[in-house]
């Protein structure tokens, strides 16, 4: 069943839904806030005719099924007076971070960086990873905030290894979090809900292999991708060390692998937005994918997306052995997360204890010995858990507890304060990260193991 989509001028107060021809609702990792683009009956001919009253800088709102999806400012009006239609373009407020400069110092980690550069535009801050860490120190000589939010995350980016994307929330909240949070309980499928897909794939940029060269320009080491040396032959560029950077890091993150890029059109998905992972199963596309750029039209009632996909290579290594329980919890759970994310536990799609015992190793004496011990049972687990165990409640809850579900049906660990977690996925049937712990698959929380304090 099709959602219920409601375009609202917030402005005016006017439901504006019943004049809408056709509503496209888009965003992309490289744009600064997602866009709306609609069209409007229109005519001055008709004395029985009343139109719509849509200015530029009016607020509009749109929502699917009473869930909020997009809040912007109307940036753009055009009509052609030989159709009976009237044309608008929006943008979210993340638009004003593109068109606002500044000046700034920073000396601080890469959060606290962003929540002062958020802070200065006058918005507050929603979801900021908190594996975001790393210290920044540069001056941001009068450029916008988006280039100076973009700036900070690239270093947090060498770093981590891995991506992250900016986006407004419904509520004008700024978000920054990881860019593949896969999106859970949903696939989309030739069997199913694809309409078309597309995939081409080129190695014209891949380099397998990094030379690490000293100040001198002396080879002292290498790092390389083996497989894809052996399969492609080598192709090679030079890092130069810099005291500022992690060598091996650094050098890593010259890496580049086979380049494939992909489209699918299906029937419309509102998670289904750039910054986010998808599941994908339709003919030569299989496996999971970053979303880069998201278009979603309704029209004639029936919605339908196009999305292009970016691969995710997930190459993660098991450790021969897990933590010791020494690490601090932020380092601790970045460090589990890091070398069991994309894992699949020895006890498939039933190891969700398995999975917090590995993961919370690094940082919880209580989670090493389980795992040390082999405890792969929810029951067991709050068994030994003992005065660590209490009753779910969501003000108690600190990133690196264990949530329980149910009746000890289900566990995962709490990484963030928005209910990020990593967890066991039994759809998926591997460790992954989330977005939402409150509402597991229809399970909901009971319980909390406090390992972020033991």
């Amino acid at each position: 069943m099709e959602p219920v989509f409601k375009l609202i001028n917030e402005t005016t107060g006017q439901d504006i839904s019943p004049y809408v021809i056709s509503l496209e609702w888009s965003g992309d990792l490289e744009q600064a806030g997602r866009q709306l683009n609609f069209k409007l009956a229109y005519t001055p001919k008709d004395p029985q005719w009343v139109n719509a009253r849509v200015a530029v800088g009016d607020r509009v709102a749109v929502s699917a099924d009473m869930t909020p999806i997009f809040s912007g400012v109307v940036f753009m009006v055009s009509r052609d007076s030989s159709a009976y239609i009237m044309e608008f373009v929006a943008y979210d407020k993340l638009i004003y971070y593109a068109k606002n400069r500044f000046t700034l110092k920073f000396q601080a980690t890469a959060k606290d960086a962003i929540l002062s550069v958020i802070a200065k535009m006058g918005d507050t801050a929603g979801r900021i990873d908190d594996s975001l860490t790393y210290p920044v120190n540069f001056i941001a000589d009068n450029l916008s905030a988006t280039e100076i939010i973009k700036k900070i995350l690239k270093r947090a980016e060498e770093e981590a290894g891995y991506s992250y994307h900016i986006y407004m929330s419904p509520d004008n909240a700024v978000n920054v979090v990881r860019a593949d949070t896969v999106i859970e309980g949903y696939r989309v499928s030739g069997e199913t809900n694809a309409i078309a897909a597309q995939h081409s794939a080129s190695i014209a940029d891949m380099v397998n292999r990094v030379a690490i060269a000293d100040k001198d320009g002396n080879i002292t080491g290498f790092v390389e991708n083996e497989e894809d040396v052996s399969t492609y032959g080598a192709i090679q560029t030079v890092y130069k060390i810099n005291d500022k950077d992690n060598t091996q890091k650094a050098a890593r993150s010259l890496l580049k692998r086979i380049a494939e890029h992909s489209t699918v059109s299906a029937l419309g998905n509102i998670q289904c937005i750039a910054g986010y992972a998808v599941n994908v199963s339709e003919e030569n596309i299989d496996g999971t994918f970053l979303i880069v750029h998201d278009q979603h039209t309704i029209e004639d009632s029936v919605h339908t997306m196009k999305l292009s996909l970016s691969y995710i290579q997930r190459e993660p290594a098991p450790p021969e052995e897990p933590g010791q329980g020494a690490l601090s919890v932020s380092a601790g759970l970045e460090a589990g997360a890091d070398a069991w994310v994309g894992q699949t536990m020895d006890n498939g799609v039933n190891g969700c204890a398995e999975a917090a015992g590995k993961v919370g190793s690094y940082y919880s004496p209580f989670l090493a010995e389980e795992c040390r011990n082999g405890v792969v049972s929810v029951p067991q687990m709050v068994s030994d858990a003992g005065a660590l165990y209490q009753p779910f409640n969501a003000a108690s809850v600190e990133a690196g507890d264990v949530i329980v579900y149910g009746d000890n049906d289900h566990v995962v660990i709490a990484s963030g304060g928005g209910g990020e977690y990593v967890g066991n996925s039994s759809s998926q049937n591997k460790v992954i990260r989330g977005d939402n712990f409150y509402n597991m698959g229809g399970l909901y929380p009971t319980g909390i193991i406090k390992t972020s304090r033991g």
